[in-house]
């Protein structure tokens, strides 16, 4: 094992002994050590020590005997070695604080000669000239003051110099309404005795509303459609932080996927996440998330979208799940393979498509439970609106309703379709609350997907 840099060995005796010795495998072993139970040996003190912080750390030798002399140290040779980063590195650097447009000679002595090598810069050399000669002196002429650092290759014998890069001075060529510069966010000053009418409150040329100086700005929310945000979040990193943030209100405007392998869990914390498609329609929505891993969703809130993707494990213990768009969609779109587990929080889908009724096009629907997949509702509520489609959908995967199960579900069109897969239900309660309902409705192939069920039961409300 390893600790506070050591490597670390350990070994328990079978029986009792008083004497040891620790031989390296070859020629080299110490004396006779005398046992201390529970403490550790250095090799390289040769003593015991009771804990791994009372042991001396060794010093690593980085030097080189490698100088950088030159016009910048009044060719000291001793003022300026290369170190090496770690012991047994192959090259070496040496830091300097040069002035601007500044031109330096320079050469390198290697335990203790004057030696030429060859040179190299690294990064753009607009303005970086060099020259080097085997009899001569090197030359650096520099653009910018900064750190320079040259790094010796004490095998190739070869010298690159990384210059410092400096950012061009901002030229404020755009400011907003709250008078900062919209490239680095200093104040911008106006010429003397000009009026300031961009810093001043101003009139929205989409929608009419004044314009707030402090912000030069105004969002959807507003009313002002044209000026719905494109740049929301689109990052899990971005929700994360914007849960934790101060904002009621999060926009998606992209889905966001959690990969194979990572581990979530999103506390909503009482925040409305919402999501748009392209940025500017009311009801059209995007998917808000696309779960590869292991994603749990907890805490007050909710997420208003046209669902979300679980291709991976998903357990919902707390919020709302909703889907909103005007085209359907599912709150819970299970795939292939994939595990959900309910234990609280809300599954709605609630936003009926009006034109459901023409062919091909259906409301949306709060749970799929495709092939492979397995989904297990142990509490919370599921809702449905839609007088086209059931509430769960178990289509060749397996839907488990424990006894103990509190969920409580409810359709307009009816609770659960099986045309595939299995459905074990011991608990929960199941109310049909539409005039055309269809309780538990059990579908074959062969049947068409209008009311001509085998088995359908139309109770108010069934457990």
């Amino acid at each position: 094992d390893t600790a506070n840099g050591f490597d670390v060995y350990s070994y328990t005796f079978p029986e009792t002994y008083t004497k040891v010795i620790f031989n390296n495998g070859a020629s080299s072993q110490t004396t006779d050590q005398t046992v201390s139970n529970g403490k550790y040996y250095d090799v390289a003190t040769k003593a015991w020590y009771a804990s791994l912080s009372e042991i001396p750390v060794p010093e690593v030798d980085l030097s080189t005997n490698v100088y950088l002399v030159g016009s910048f140290n009044s060719w000291n040779t001793a003022a300026n070695e290369f170190t090496k980063a770690s012991e047994g590195a192959t090259t070496a650097t040496v830091t300097l604080e040069l002035a601007a447009n500044t031109a330096y000679t320079y050469k390198v002595v290697n335990n203790g000669a004057w030696t030429s090598c060859s040179t190299a810069v690294t990064g753009d050399v607009s303005g970086l000239k060099f020259s080097n000669s085997v009899s001569g002196d090197a030359k650096i002429t520099t653009k910018d003051a900064g750190e320079y650092v040259f790094t010796f290759d004490l095998s190739a014998n070869t010298l690159a110099v990384t210059y410092p890069v400096v950012e061009p001075e901002c030229e404020h060529t755009s400011h907003g309404q709250d008078g900062k510069c919209t490239e680095c966010g200093e104040p911008v000053e106006h010429a003397a005795g000009a009026a300031a009418t961009c810093c001043t409150a101003q009139t929205c040329t989409v929608c009419g509303k004044e314009l707030a100086p402090a912000t030069g700005e105004h969002t959807y929310e507003d009313g002002c459609t044209a000026t719905r945000p494109d740049d929301g979040i689109n990052t899990l990193d971005e929700l994360i932080a914007a849960l934790a943030g101060d904002a009621t209100e999060i926009v998606i405007t992209e889905t966001i996927v959690i990969p194979e392998g990572k581990e979530v869990t999103l506390n909503l914390n009482g925040k409305t996440v919402n999501s748009v498609f392209n940025g500017t329609s009311t009801t059209n929505h995007i998917y808000a998330l696309r779960n590869y891993g292991t994603l749990v969703i907890e805490g007050e809130g909710s997420i208003n979208s046209r669902g979300i993707y679980n291709h991976g494990s998903r357990t919902l213990n707390g919020g709302t799940n909703a889907a909103i768009d005007a085209k359907g969609g599912y709150a819970v779109n299970n795939e292939e393979g994939s595990t959900f587990i309910m234990n609280g929080g809300t599954v709605s889908a609630d936003n009926e498509d009006g034109d459901a009724a023409e062919a091909g096009k259906y409301d949306a629907t709060a749970i799929d439970v495709p092939d492979n997949c397995t989904a297990t509702l142990n509490g919370g509520k599921i809702t449905n609106a839609g007088n086209f489609t059931l509430a769960i959908n178990v289509a060749g995967g397996t839907l488990n309703v424990p006894a103990d199960s509190t969920v409580n579900a409810s359709g307009a069109h009816g609770v659960i379709s099986v045309s595939g897969g299995t459905a074990n239900i011991a608990g929960g309660t199941f109310t049909c609350i539409g005039s055309t309902t269809n309780g538990v409705c059990i579908r074959c192939f062969s049947c068409p997907w209008q009311p001509h069920s085998p088995l359908r039961l139309r109770p108010t409300a069934r457990r």
